[in-house]
Order: C-alpha cells, then structure tokens, then sequence
C-alpha cells in the first residue's frame, strides 16, 4: 500500500524523501538514492547512473553447441544461476571477446547479458561488506545491527 501511495505522488510530480532499509525496495521506487553507512555518505546520484557506472564483468550466457569458449582467459569462475551460466570476468577485461569467441566455436547463443548490479552489491563494493552482513536483502526478518545502513531517494 505505501509503495502505491508514492507511486501516486510520484506521478503528480511530487518529490519524495524515502528512507528505507530495504534495497529491493529503494530500486523499485527511487530515481536517485544516496547511500549511508556508519553516518557517512557512501555513493549519492541518480540510480540508473550508478548502476550503469557500477556495472562489472558478469555476463549470463545461455547457449547451444560446444562449450569449449566459456574456459577462456578473461574469466574468473562460473557460476550456474536461474537456468544460466554466469560468467564472472577478471577486472578490466572485455566481455565481447568472450562472445567472439563463442561465436567462432560454432555455439548457437541463446543469450548474451551483461549483468546489471543489484544495489545492494553496490553498497557493498562502497560500504565494505564487513558493515553490512545480511542487512538491506529483502528476503525476511533483519537483526538490530544493520550497521547503520540507510537508503534515501526521490521516487
């Protein structure tokens, strides 16, 4: 019910200070957050900015044919999630070689994404994930010491 209350005035044009815990929550409601943890500022913008600028090397691959192209260098580790591959590259490294390759080996690519972070990983990356635990998830009941995390935003 809140979440359609914002919404509501959201789309009169009214600005809206959200505080939030719960980052699933602040993704789907603000267009700008600012991150806090400890009582400091630790990232502030627009939301689709930040991700885009936080987006690392995960592309998920669903594929058909030969599999010889996922042990290539740029790759850290594979990791199997929601019916795909999740290939976790090394810094730096450019997921289009990956899908050169692939294409080269005769696989047929089903799907090629580049994985956009979830803000709670952002949160992490910037607050050190010693401070946060499983604060922020929402995925049931939190502890007390959530590290003092804190989510602001525009809706």
């Amino acid at each position: 019910m809140l979440e359609e209350i914002v919404r509501e005035y959201h789309a009169r044009g009214t600005t809206i200070v959200f505080s939030t815990h719960l980052m699933d929550q602040a993704e789907r409601l603000c267009q700008r957050v600012c991150l806090i943890s400890k009582s400091r500022k630790v990232l502030d913008g627009d939301l689709k900015e930040i991700k885009a600028a936080e987006r690392r090397g995960v592309v998920a691959v669903e594929f058909e044919g030969p599999d010889i192209w996922i042990q290539g260098p740029e790759i850290d580790r594979i990791e199997r999630k929601e019916g795909s591959l999740h290939l976790i590259l090394k810094d730096g490294q450019d997921h289009q070689h990956i899908l050169n390759r692939a294409v080269a080996s005769g696989a047929r690519i089903l799907r090629f994404d580049l994985i956009e972070p979830r803000l709670h990983e952002i949160f992490v990356r910037h607050a050190g994930e010693g401070l946060v635990g499983d604060a922020g998830m929402d995925d049931g009941p939190r502890s007390a010491s959530s590290g003092g995390l804190t989510h602001f935003g525009t809706a």
